[in-house]
């Protein structure tokens, strides 16, 4: 085989791998977990939206310094930040809770697959809007959110021949996303005294600000310090130990125990 038959031969296999068919099944799956989340996300936010997103909350219309910037005051680039403006905008809270119920009801049918690709739509422009109202009320998951939205919005809508199979791209894309995020984060962590020392997860556990239980941690500290590990290994060697057929659906359900671990147990 020549050199560019070889070269042909690796596009092939690239072209088939993106945009080849692939089965969706974990795809579905997402796809109500993230909706499901984004649904229970704002739903907790039930009794405290005029607070965060209403002209009278914080940072809202009627506020002496409203946020984000209102168009046409120190805003350069207006043009591009004036969609991501319009909760700020609005002067009547009746507005801002048909938006926030139009939300709530896009995730629900979102994460149960019912129109679900203009439900997905309708959830990212709505979470970026509520995200851009009032970005101080959030954690880093509501950003890299849209992402995965993005994606999980273009999966197919309907069975093939009795199963969820279509093109692969969205998979993929998903996949990429996600050991990236694992390398970005375990590269991050490598030279962390936290993680080094086996302390980071009692730390965040006694530290009031994102812990959800005042216990006294410290009386299970050597088994936390033992339990931190684990955790540093397996975000060390998600990036490559997910794409292993063999390993990878093990290292993905390690993942997925330790978030939820931590979910329960931290903000």
């Amino acid at each position: 085989m020549t050199g560019m038959q070889k070269v042909r031969s690796i596009l092939t296999a690239a072209d088939r791998w993106f945009l080849g068919d692939a089965r969706l099944e974990s795809l579905i799956i997402c796809r109500f977990v993230f909706g499901m989340v984004l649904f229970l996300s704002y739903l907790s936010r039930l009794f405290h939206v005029q607070e965060i997103y209403g002209p009278s909350g914080i940072g809202g219309f009627t506020s002496p310094f409203p946020f984000p910037t209102p168009i046409g005051q120190n805003s350069v680039n207006w043009l591009f930040t004036m969609p991501m403006q319009l909760l700020v905008q609005l002067s009547q809270p009746f507005s801002v809770w048909c938006l926030y119920f139009l939300l709530l009801g896009a995730a629900l049918a979102f994460a149960l697959g019912w129109k679900s690709r203009w439900s997905g739509i309708l959830c990212l422009i709505l979470h970026s809007l509520f995200l851009a109202r009032n970005a101080h009320a959030y954690w880093g998951w509501a950003s890299i959110f849209k992402t995965f939205l993005i994606y999980l919005t273009f999966i197919p809508q309907v069975r093939n021949a009795g199963e969820w199979k279509g093109i692969a791209w969205p998979l993929r894309l998903v996949q990429i996303t996600v050991c990236t995020m694992y390398a970005e984060s375990a590269w991050s962590r490598v030279d962390s005294h936290g993680w080094l020392h086996g302390e980071m997860i009692y730390q965040a556990l006694i530290n009031q600000q994102f812990s959800r239980f005042p216990l006294n941690w410290e009386a299970i500290k050597a088994v936390l310090v033992v339990m931190c590990y684990p955790a540093f290994v397996l975000e060390l060697i998600a990036p490559f130990a997910l794409w292993s057929k063999r390993i990878g659906r093990y290292v993905a359900l390690s993942l997925i125990t330790m978030h939820v671990v931590l979910e329960i147990l931290t903000l």
